[in-house]
Order: structure tokens, then C-alpha cells, then sequence
């Protein structure tokens, strides 16, 4: 077994990988991971095939993401995943936090790491089928400072990279209002609405109805589990849970500004 970091000629073992586990990254998805990042993705070989992957995300000196841990069907239980977490851990040494969404396994796995808990969440999702909704206006380069501020406000770091590269990936789900803006990506099973960041959930719920308007395929939103209720007034029903989690000093953000995430790989 070999450790290493994770190239652009890994990608296609990285998409089957993916596959295997029934998730919606694109090449362009893993693309980004690789590229952006200061610590790197890894993979781990067995005797020249890779077997599992992992990824990181850098958001400047506040925190970094841990995600895409990815084990062939045929190793697991062998502690190929576990070896790739420990890694990114010890390459992400030195940032103030340490951040990931947490499925109930591996919230099992990282609380003994001494991951914590910040806020629980959930993946609702929605069958394909027509749906109208007014349209809202879509991001305008007089929107992006805007954007900018309020998004270091509701994340605790800042992402324009990550919110630029959304919009160009799918700039039909990309809109603002006055006190709201809303990203998507299309994946490979499903499109997917987030983030969604409000001062208001009137606004909130108007540019998730929008983006939904928008989409012809099953359409998924991870949110914070407070929001419920809200998200099956559209018909979206609750799938799987999630807990965001965080190692060292967790970053300060307002809560309250987030109706969506862009997803548990990307935060």
C-alpha cells in the first residue's frame, strides 16, 4: 500500500470510485478539488490501482475542509480510509480548524480524533417533475461585492474561488435578490441547490423555488435541520442526516444567514 497526492490522470479512478458509491461529483468537481487546494488530495495504491481517495479544501488561514473519502467496495475494512483521513489531518496541521459534515458513521470515527460538533444538518430531496416559480434575477458583476461581504458573514471565511467557479458551472441557478444569492451545481445524478444565504427566509424560499424552476432532474439541497419543515412545503422529504463537525477553534459566523450549504464536500 502506497500513500500519495491525488493528480489530474487519477481522476477517472477517482469518477468510479464515485460511481461505486452512488455520489454526483463530476470530473470538473474532482478538477477543482485538485486544483485549488495548498495541501492536496490523496489516494491510496495498492499494488498500482488506487484504491481510495480523499480531498481538501483550502478557505485561507480560518479553516480547512476535509472530504471525498472514498474506499473501493472491495478494501473496505481494511482501514484504507481511515490511513487517508489521518493524512489530511497531519496535512492540514497549523489551520485554526479543521472542518467536515459527518455522517452518523463517521461521526463514530472522528469524535475520538477530537472533532466536535457544530451544528447538525440533512440531505431532502425532491422527485424530477415540473415545478414554476417567478423568476428571479440572475448574478450580475455589480453583485459580486455584495455577495462577498455578506458570504464572509455567513461562512466564516471567504470563498469567492468556490462561488465563481459554481457560477460558471451553472450559471442558470446562480440569482440574487437584494438581501439573498443562491449557487448550484448539475452533477452526475441529480442537480443540486446551495448555498442559499438569506437575511430572510421570504427571500430564501423565493430563490430555492426560482432554482428549483430550473431544474428537470431529482433535485437535492443539504441544509441545516432547522429548515425542515420549510423544504417539505416544497416537496422535498429528508434522506439522510449530517453533522457538521470542526478540530481546534471553530470559525465565528452567523448561522442564521444559511438555508443551504453547497454540500458536505465542499461545506
Amino acid at each position: 500500500m502506497r500513500l500519495r497526492r491525488m493528480t489530474i490522470d487519477d481522476i477517472g479512478r477517482g469518477l468510479e470510485l464515485c460511481r461505486a458509491a452512488g455520489w454526483n461529483q463530476t470530473e470538473r468537481d474532482w478538477r477543482h478539488f485538485i486544483e485549488q487546494t495548498r495541501a492536496g488530495c490523496l489516494v491510496e495504491e495498492v499494488d498500482g490501482k488506487v484504491v481510495g481517495t480523499s480531498a481538501t479544501l483550502d478557505y485561507g488561514d480560518e479553516f480547512a475542509w476535509v472530504a471525498m473519502v472514498l474506499v473501493d467496495p472491495g478494501m473496505r475494512g481494511q482501514g484504507v480510509g481511515t490511513r487517508l483521513l489521518n493524512e489530511s489531518i497531519r496535512l492540514l496541521e497549523g489551520r485554526k480548524s479543521i472542518r467536515l459534515d459527518a455522517t452518523p458513521a463517521g461521526e463514530r470515527v472522528y469524535r475520538p480524533l477530537g472533532f466536535r460538533e457544530e451544528f447538525a444538518l440533512a440531505r431532502y430531496e425532491r422527485p424530477a417533475g415540473a415545478s414554476e416559480a417567478a423568476a428571479c434575477a440572475p448574478v450580475a458583476d455589480a453583485d459580486w461585492p455584495r455577495i462577498l461581504a455578506m458570504d464572509r458573514q455567513a461562512f466564516g471565511a471567504g470563498r469567492e474561488r468556490m462561488l465563481r467557479w459554481l457560477a460558471q458551472g451553472a450559471p442558470d441557478l446562480a440569482m440574487a435578490t437584494g438581501d439573498a444569492y443562491c449557487f448550484g451545481r448539475h452533477g452526475h445524478r441529480f442537480d443540486h441547490i446551495g448555498p442559499i444565504i438569506a437575511r430572510s427566509a421570504e427571500s430564501a424560499w423565493r430563490l430555492l423555488a426560482a432554482a428549483m424552476a430550473r431544474c428537470t432532474r431529482e433535485t437535492v439541497v443539504d441544509a441545516p435541520a432547522q429548515h425542515e419543515e420549510a423544504l417539505a412545503g416544497f416537496g422535498f422529504r429528508k434522506q439522510r442526516p449530517f453533522l457538521r463537525m470542526s478540530l481546534g477553534e471553530p470559525p465565528v459566523f452567523d448561522a442564521s444567514l444559511n438555508y443551504a450549504i453547497t454540500g458536505p464536500e465542499f461545506a
